[in-house]
């Protein structure tokens, strides 16, 4: 996010936090878009911070570019590795209904270099050149399809059809079915709050069938000639022929991700950043030949891949920090990236950068996206196929923001050459309204973002009666509340068989409405809702 347009009052409220409370691994920081404020705070006073408290359990976060390519080119140092966490910020076996998958990206060598140099020769150098023509092609059927003058889903007939058609390619996917690969993309990253799936069960079943349709490819082309397709050049390296089956699945998914999920989001993270920086968008009207600098901008604006995870193998100091062997690190691309000690005004889209290619989107080391050149052409071909047609592409809806991903998506588009209507993501908040009631019948109104929960309400606004002393994480029953009879349907009731009520068991004062406030997520439909504090909360 663009930090500098944000809410004055979202800027103080997160300068008053201490510093030792903050977690920005929270989902509601990035649906909000108040991430960016954040890791400019931490840029500036603890660029190398340790939370000590998440649901994801404690780690360092490392925010400055020169920090974060010292750990990703360190890999003797900073693991990969699947058994040891892997890649993610949340621990890659811990999520429930997890399968144990492994993948080339989440491995050390000498095994990685063997699995990645299977796969590479498919986005070597030579390989996207042959692949241009194509592409352009296709990208060109594609725009010609899209109405003039009228709202349709950028998304959808854009960017996942591209990259999709692309993808399909490389693995020498069945053409008619190539929706599967952008399934099985989603499905991949998701957990259930983000609609896609409905259980972690039901994200095991799709995958473990996305896993047998490949195995049929496989079956089908291991008794072939080699050919240039993934799937085949797996098929027959010594590398890789004779994975195990949930590995198999894994570099599958890997592959998946990896060639569609960023791309198409920079696909179209491009068009909504030219229409927020309508001054870029006149550069490029009159500069067409700007398009091969915008290609990697808007990969850096973007961000498409927010973070990576490594575990310390040993002790490492870093930015006067002392990381313990075994300690959980996080490096934040999306951080580095608008660091302005190594990129000058990088909370700005400038399509005319004197070195574009200076980001962290790709990472760095021996992990570096294997994909980045096929990434770039596919970013390159279709701007310059939208400049042939079109005087400009609008944005006219308000972006969807998934945090699975952490980038927006414009479910609105139109082409032609109108006035723009796009509304700014980060011109306002969505904002409920808590009324807090002290034991002694004081009340106090305040408001809190959506996605924050009522602690962070409390906590915030400086409410007294609620402590929240584990940071919560659903820990210590210190930020007790009874939620007013008139909404406790809408809240929820307690659940008696959870962590939470065990918890609230050693609560002073506790009725049918207790509930604890860390455990009340805010939503629009909770706007106007009053919770009543206990005498104490010991």
């Amino acid at each position: 996010m663009d930090s500098q347009i944000a809410e004055p009052d979202a800027a103080a409220r997160i300068a008053s936090i201490p510093i030792e409370e903050i977690d920005v691994a929270r989902p509601s920081l990035f649906q909000n878009d108040t991430i960016g404020l954040f890791f400019d705070r931490l840029r500036a006073e603890e660029p190398v911070h340790y939370c000590r408290e998440s649901y994801v359990g404690p780690y360092w976060s490392i925010t400055k570019f020169d920090d974060i390519m010292a750990v990703d080119t360190n890999h003797k140092v900073f693991s990969s590795e699947a058994k040891l966490g892997g890649i993610a910020i949340q621990d890659m076996h811990s999520v429930e209904g997890a399968l144990e998958l492994e993948m080339f990206i989440a491995m050390d060598p000498p095994k990685h270099d063997q699995q990645r140099k299977a796969v590479t020769p498919a986005v070597a150098p030579s390989n996207p050149q042959l692949l241009e023509p194509i592409i352009r092609k296709r990208a060109g059927e594609i725009l010609d399809e899209l109405p003039i003058g009228e709202d349709f889903d950028w998304v959808d007939k854009v960017a996942i059809e591209l990259t999709t058609m692309t993808l399909a390619t490389l693995f020498d996917f069945p053409w008619e079915e190539r929706r599967k690969l952008t399934r099985w993309s989603d499905v991949a990253t998701a957990a259930p709050e983000t609609g896609i799936v409905e259980s972690y069960e039901a994200r095991r079943e799709e995958l473990i069938g996305c896993a047998m349709y490949f195995k049929t490819l496989w079956d089908e082309r291991i008794n072939e000639e080699p050919k240039n397709d993934l799937i085949s050049m797996m098929a027959h390296s010594p590398a890789t022929r004779d994975m195990p089956f949930l590995e198999f699945l894994g570099n599958l998914m890997l592959l998946i991700v990896g060639g569609n999920d960023t791309t198409r989001n920079s696909i179209s993270g491009g068009v909504l950043a030219l229409n927020q920086s309508p001054d870029e968008y006149a550069k490029l009207d009159a500069d067409p030949s700007l398009i091969s600098k915008m290609v990697p901008e808007i990969i850096r604006w973007q961000t498409p891949l927010t973070h990576m995870r490594r575990t310390a193998l040993e002790d490492w100091e870093i930015g006067g920090k002392q990381i313990k062997k075994g300690d959980k690190v996080v490096m934040w691309y999306l951080s580095g990236n608008r660091d302005e000690s190594a990129i000058e005004r990088a909370d700005q889209f400038i399509i005319d950068r004197k070195n574009p290619r200076h980001h962290l989107s790709f990472g760095y080391g021996i992990h570096r996206c294997m994909g980045n050149r096929l990434a770039e052409l596919q970013l390159r071909i279709i701007w310059e196929e939208i400049h042939k047609r079109f005087s400009r592409v609008e944005v006219t809806g308000e972006p969807d923001v998934f945090f699975q991903t952490s980038s927006a998506e414009s479910p609105g588009c139109r082409c032609g050459s109108a006035p723009a209507d796009s509304r700014d993501r980060n011109a306002e908040f969505k904002m409920i309204k808590i009324t807090f009631v002290a034991s002694d019948g004081e009340r106090r109104e305040v408001e809190i973002e959506e996605g924050e929960t009522a602690r962070e309400a409390a906590l915030y606004n400086d409410v007294p009666g609620i402590d929240g002393d584990c940071g919560g994480v659903c820990a210590c029953a210190t930020c007790h509340v009874h939620v007013d009879p008139e909404w406790i349907d809408k809240v929820g009731r307690l659940m008696h068989d959870g962590m939470e009520a065990d918890l609230l068991q050693f609560a002073e004062g506790t009725t049918e409405y207790s509930r604890l406030a860390c455990q009340i997520p805010m939503k629009p439909m909770l706007d106007g809702l009053v919770l009543h504090l206990p005498e104490q909360q010991y």
